[in-house]
């Protein structure tokens, strides 16, 4: 492990549920020191740092009360990643319009599955950091 690299890991959710069993799961893997969890919506997603990258897994309108929401989600979610120019994204759904709603093109783009569930992995990748001089 490179004792170099500054780590500064965020968790953000909408949902005081989701937020719990992701702090219980960070805590029985014994990483929870390792991670800041707040309740926030996608749209407030900022970083004064310039360098960064967000892996995220957004709803994807499995449920039918959700799928309404989708575009607003994943147009949120796009805008606010735009303002984050240096940053890279990961972003894991089965939602199809996903780049579209976005307004993103991915770098890459893989299929994968999430049990018998096609899911995607769309790759965004920003520039990378400038060498530290040693």
């Amino acid at each position: 492990i490179d004792m170099d690299i500054e780590l500064n890991l965020q968790g953000y959710d909408i949902d005081d549920a989701a937020l719990s069993a992701a702090r219980e799961n960070a805590k029985n893997a014994n990483v929870d020191k390792f991670i800041h969890f707040q309740n926030r919506d996608v749209k407030d997603l900022s970083h004064k740092k310039p360098y960064g990258f967000i892996v995220t897994n957004p709803p994807y309108g499995e449920r039918l009360e959700e799928k309404e929401d989708l575009y607003g989600i994943y147009k949120a979610l796009g805008d606010a990643y735009k303002k984050l120019d240096k940053w890279s994204m990961y972003v894991i759904t089965s939602y199809e319009n996903a780049p579209k709603d976005m307004g993103l093109v991915p770098t890459k783009n893989r299929k994968i599955y999430n049990g018998m569930l096609k899911t995607y992995l769309y790759q965004f990748i920003g520039p990378k950091p400038p060498r530290k001089e040693k």
